[in-house]
């Protein structure tokens, strides 16, 4: 499946529903599918890091013109149809493009609610340090 990274804070806002939007500097080439969304290893107190923690569908893609000084358009992705999975470490290098994770490791889940999922794998991968 493709991936992609986003820091630790970002990905919690993607689980909870307040972040339905991720802002890259490029535009996504193929918008099918589902991408696999996962957090930065860069520790964040309070975030889970370096984890694999759901998947989901691009939408709609907003091209933001740049701002006075600025180089370059800033692409606004939609992302819906966020689904928890199993979380399970990732290696990504935080790297800003799409890279690419063996499917034997994504194991959607289904009929949990999200305080469940958060009780039952995110809380005890957040770094309190």
């Amino acid at each position: 499946m493709r991936a992609i990274t986003v820091t630790g804070i970002d990905a919690y806002g993607i689980l909870t529903g307040a972040k339905k939007e991720d802002y890259r500097i490029w535009e996504p080439k193929d918008r099918k599918g589902r991408i696999l969304i996962c957090s930065a290893a860069a520790r964040q107190k309070g975030y889970a890091c370096g984890y694999a923690l759901c998947t989901a569908e691009i939408g709609r893609v907003t091209e933001y013109p740049p701002g006075p000084g600025e180089e370059g358009s800033i692409f606004g992705w939609q992302l819906k149809k966020v689904r928890f999975i199993e979380p399970f470490p990732v290696r990504s290098r935080n790297k800003l493009s799409f890279f690419d994770v063996k499917d034997v490791h994504i194991c959607e889940l289904k009929g949990i609610s999200m305080q469940e999922w958060f009780e039952t794998y995110y809380d005890g991968l957040r770094h309190w340090k």
